[in-house]
């Protein structure tokens, strides 16, 4: 028996098509896209199929070619990017390895990454594009308004990635001490010469008033800050505690917590290696 595959289909043309009101069929097959660069805009694309398989040998376009931007923001561009496909990866890899021959010039190539149209910017929170493309303005994911989504005074790190000085790795003191960093943020670590294992960012533009706390116990694992603003005060206290005792050491919380006299107002938040029946399933 005859199997309806989409070749058996093609085949029967003359005996359906009368019957359905399709403008064009072909064979569903895998196109391997790339993006031409530089090409001229006065340029015919209907010929550039032809002009591709003359001046590089082993290449067939297949499928019409087109602009990768739009007939406006051409008008003030003299050259811009295309559109083309092939039916095998191989084609396609020498083109981007080899660049290609068209128009007179030799143009760049590169991979045609396609984005969905139900794709979700997480910038613009726009669809048909992603973030890594996106050159609008930051929108909340949360109301559509024209501010990122979150909105960070403080950030507390356990465990931070600190490097010492390049001529001595393990000094950790002063200057010599590097981790990440971020212009919109100030760095807050314990002082002394051991690696630190807690780390507080706290914005630039927060209009608060920061301090440590002068009274806390200087410990590696163990930051306590002071913050004040708008008339209300409270403390913020970022721990890492032991996941086993080192060196006849007693834990984090023992040791430099609960003989210190906390306030009522202190966020307590850290990585305390502790599991709780709880959260058991």
């Amino acid at each position: 028996m005859q199997s309806f595959t989409g070749q058996y289909l093609l085949d029967q043309k003359a005996i359906w098509e009368k019957e359905v009101s399709f403008h064009k069929v072909q064979l569903n097959q895998s196109w391997f896209k790339v993006v031409i660069h530089g090409v001229p805009i006065d340029v015919d694309l209907s010929n550039i199929p032809s002009e591709i398989s003359l001046y590089n040998d082993g290449l067939q376009v297949i499928g019409n070619p087109y602009w990768l931007t739009s007939a406006e923001k051409r008008q003030v561009q003299k050259a811009e990017s295309i559109v083309v496909a092939f039916a095998t990866e191989k084609e396609a890899s020498f083109c981007i390895r080899n660049k290609v021959y068209i128009a007179g010039i030799s143009a760049r190539v590169e991979k045609m990454y396609s984005t969905s149209v139900n794709a979700q910017c997480r910038q613009c929170q726009g669809f048909g594009h992603l973030e890594s493309r996106c050159r609008n303005a930051p929108k909340c994911q949360l109301c559509g308004e024209n501010h990122p989504t979150l909105r960070m005074d403080v950030i507390a790190v356990q465990e931070p990635w600190i490097l010492g000085s390049s001529q001595n790795p393990r000094d950790f003191t002063g200057s010599n001490r590097r981790s990440i960093s971020h212009r919109s943020f100030t760095q807050i670590l314990p002082e002394g010469d051991i690696r630190p294992r807690v780390m507080l960012y706290a914005a630039r533009d927060m209009q608060a008033q920061i301090n440590t706390s002068p009274s806390f116990p200087t410990d590696p694992d163990c930051l306590l800050l002071s913050i004040r603003t708008r008339g209300f005060g409270f403390q913020l206290l970022n721990i890492y505690e032991e996941a086993s005792l080192r060196d006849g050491l007693a834990r984090t919380i023992p040791r430099v917590v609960l003989p210190f006299q906390v306030q009522s107002k202190t966020i307590v938040l850290g990585d305390f290696n502790t599991h709780h029946p709880l959260w058991d399933p």
